[in-house]
């Protein structure tokens, strides 16, 4: 049988050091920013015990339901928190937590969803570009993009956004700071390397053009 070629997939990467966003093949396993030329992880990371371990990546990370990860640094693509974690997380993509309990952690991500089931008290502040909640959160919220609560979802604590809304049947029980808050105070949302791990930088960006730092 005579296979036809296909082209390699490409995925966008953005560096944890500059910001810059360049292309690089999803099979690869690792890869190098063109523009100040830092290693850029591209694995996956499972946490499944209670682990004590470095990972920089722009992968996935999971923490399962007895996992729990302790690190005062971690950086990743997208991140599945049903366990435990301490230190800070910095996430480029999606964060989903579905733990109950308590997280000893800080979480900076351009998406955090909060799915259904989860009961969650989060010791340290969020900061977000968007937000869902479909279950239980305690914590302070500093999100400069869209805050959502659906129907059963429940938020308490302290929250500053740009704009909320409650779907019938969410409940939100918050001290709340509604409007453009970062451009008053830009630090609130973190320091100029902690918003690159993290913060969003708009598709207008081209894949392979010069990214730059968030503002």
């Amino acid at each position: 049988l005579i296979q036809r070629w296909r082209p390699p997939q490409f995925r966008r990467v953005r560096c944890h050091e500059c910001a810059r966003i360049h292309e690089a093949p999803f099979a690869a396993a690792s890869t190098a920013c063109p523009t100040c030329n830092a290693h850029i992880d591209l694995s996956d990371y499972l946490v499944d015990k209670r682990q004590s371990r470095v990972v920089r990546t722009r992968g996935n990370l999971v923490i399962k339901k007895f996992g729990y990860l302790n690190n005062q640094l971690t950086i990743c693509g997208n991140a599945d928190i049903a366990g435990g974690a301490a230190g800070k997380i910095f996430c480029d993509g999606e964060t989903r937590i579905r733990t109950t309990g308590r997280l000893n952690c800080e979480i900076g991500s351009r998406r955090v969803r909060v799915e259904k089931g989860a009961d969650v008290v989060v010791a340290h502040p969020i900061r977000v570009h968007e937000m869902i909640v479909r279950g239980k959160l305690t914590a302070r919220i500093y999100c400069n993009g869209t805050l959502r609560i659906l129907k059963h979802g429940f938020l308490k604590g302290e929250v500053h956004a740009r704009s909320i809304t409650v779907d019938k049947g969410g409940l939100l029980h918050a001290e709340l700071n509604i409007g453009h808050f970062d451009e008053i105070d830009p630090g609130i949302l973190g320091t100029l390397q902690e918003r690159t791990c993290y913060m969003a930088i708009e598709d207008a960006v081209p894949a392979t053009g010069q990214g730059s730092v968030p503002a």
